[in-house]
């Protein structure tokens, strides 16, 4: 499903950025949690208010953890294969 627990509570999903909205794969989600534990132990936690600003800045609205992995948070019915489900603005 792309998505978490929380994600598809939420309505949203994790996608490639590279790809078009491709299949985030194991490894790729792996990495995107260790670089997420790593920013937030290293900085003693303020890593995770930095990438909460980052992601609300940056033209992609990516936070740091995306970017490293080249991936997307976006709303479920982008990149779907049912375009009349998709939301107008995506």
């Amino acid at each position: 499903h792309q998505a978490s627990l929380g994600k598809l509570a939420c309505g949203i999903k994790l996608v490639r950025a590279d790809s078009n909205g491709g299949r985030v794969g194991f490894w790729r989600n792996v990495l995107r949690y260790l670089a997420y534990m790593l920013i937030s132990v290293l900085t003693l936690g303020i890593g995770v208010v930095v990438a909460a600003f980052m992601a609300g800045m940056t033209a992609r609205k990516q936070a740091p953890h995306d970017k490293v992995c080249d991936t997307l948070v976006v709303d479920r019915w982008a990149f779907t294969d049912h375009p009349e489900r998709q939301s107008r603005g995506l």
